[in-house]
C-alpha cells in the first residue's frame, strides 16, 4: 500500500480531533463529531495494518531473493572447488584383482557337492519320515480294529485284514531298516575348508591391492600438498614429505 495512503489516514485523523476540540471550545454539539474521529481512526488503524502486513511480505521476500543469491553464490565456489579436487582424484588408476581361478573353481565345485549331499538328505529324511508314517497309520487301523472287535462289531474281513496288516508292517520294518543303511552319508565336500581358503586369498589380494592404491595416494598427496603450500592457506601449507609429512602435521 502507498506511504500517501497511511499519511491521508492520519491526516483525517487529525482534522477529526480538530473539529472536536472546536466543537467543545465553541460549546456546539459534539455527537457528530465524536462520531467521524471514531470513524477516521478505525480506518486509519486498518490502513496501517494492511501496510505492516505488506511490508512484512516485502521484507520475506527480500529475504528469500537475498538467499537465492547466497545460495548460488556458494553453489558456484562449491562446483568450482569441486572440478579442482576432481581433477585430482580422478585419474587415480585403480589396480586389477589378480584371484587365484584354480581356488575359485574349487571352491564351486565343493559348494556343488555340497548342495547335492543336502539334497540327499533332505530326500532321506523324508522318505523315511513317509514309511513311518505309513507304519504309524498301519498300527492305528490295527487297533481300531481289535477295538470294534471287543466291543462285539465284527467284520467278516478282519482276520484276513489283520493279517495283511501284520504282513505290510512286517514289510515297512523291513524297509525302514534297509532305507536307513542306504543314507548319504557324510558330507564329504570340505566345503568349509575351501571356503576358507578363498577368505585368505582375498584377504591377501585385498592387502596387495590396498598396498597399491596407498602408494598412489601417497603421490597425489604430495601433489595437494604443494598446492595446499602454494596456497598458503590451511593447516598443511608448511607442510611437506607426502603422507608422512601430512600426518606428522596431524599429529599420528
Amino acid at each position: 500500500m502507498p506511504a500517501f495512503a497511511t499519511e491521508k489516514a492520519q491526516n483525517r485523523v487529525f482534522a477529526a480531533q480538530k473539529a472536536l476540540d472546536d466543537a467543545l471550545l465553541g460549546g456546539q454539539p459534539t455527537a457528530e463529531h465524536r462520531k467521524n474521529l471514531e470513524l477516521a481512526v478505525e480506518e486509519a488503524r486498518r490502513i496501517e495494518s494492511v501496510a505492516r502486513a505488506e511490508a512484512v511480505g516485502q521484507s520475506a521476500a527480500d529475504d528469500q531473493q537475498t538467499q537465492a543469491a547466497a545460495a548460488a553464490l556458494a553453489a558456484e565456489a562449491a562446483a568450482a572447488l569441486t572440478a579442482e579436487l576432481g581433477a585430482l582424484t580422478a585419474a587415480i588408476p585403480l589396480p586389477e584383482p589378480d584371484l587365484p581361478q584354480s581356488l575359485a573353481l574349487a571352491l564351486a565345485k565343493a559348494e556343488h557337492a555340497a548342495e547335492q549331499h543336502a539334497d540327499a538328505v533332505t530326500a532321506h529324511e523324508t522318505r523315511l519320515e513317509a514309511l513311518r508314517g505309513r507304519l504309524a497309520a498301519l498300527q492305528e487301523e490295527r487297533n481300531e480294529i481289535i477295538a470294534r472287535r471287543a466291543e462285539g462289531r465284527q467284520e467278516p474281513d478282519d482276520a484276513a485284514r489283520v493279517h495283511l496288516i501284520e504282513a505290510d508292517r512286517d514289510g515297512l520294518r523291513a524297509l525302514i531298516e534297509r532305507t536307513e543303511g542306504e543314507g548319504p552319508g557324510e558330507d564329504r565336500s570340505r566345503v568349509g575348508e575351501w571356503r576358507q581358503s578363498w577368505s585368505r586369498a582375498i584377504a591377501e589380494e585385498r592387502g596387495r591391492l590396498l598396498a597399491q592404491v596407498a602408494a598412489e595416494l601417497d603421490h597425489r598427496l604430495a601433489q595437494v600438498l604443494t598446492l595446499i603450500r602454494e596456497n598458503g592457506t590451511g593447516p598443511w601449507h608448511r607442510v611437506g614429505g607426502g603422507l608422512d609429512g601430512a600426518l606428522r602435521a596431524l599429529g599420528r
